[in-house]
């Protein structure tokens, strides 16, 4: 099951291409290792939808991925990449 909150210490992004799109996790780690230099270790849990996906970075690295994510494209498209909103209450 897919914990409510990110691991201490990670991020969630929310990813706006999903499944349906053709995008696989292997896309993600390809593109946040290549463009925000990070190694695939450090990525967290990834959670494809239809529509768009989820991918825990490290708290420390959100702003080198988000950018990294937002200059590159993934199967062959731009996509937009934002912290993804907690819910439920903390």
């Amino acid at each position: 099951a897919f914990a409510e909150y990110p691991e201490t210490g990670m991020a969630r992004l929310l990813v706006s291409i999903g499944r349906k799109e053709g995008l696989r996790p292997g896309d993600l780690v390809g593109a946040i290792a290549h463009e925000a230099g990070l190694t695939g270790k450090e990525i967290g849990v990834i959670e494809l939808m239809d529509h768009m996906a989820f991918v825990e970075v490290p708290a420390a690295a959100t702003e080198r991925v988000i950018s990294a994510l937002s200059r590159t494209k993934l199967r062959g498209q731009r996509v937009r990449v934002t912290l993804a909103k907690q819910t439920g209450s903390a």
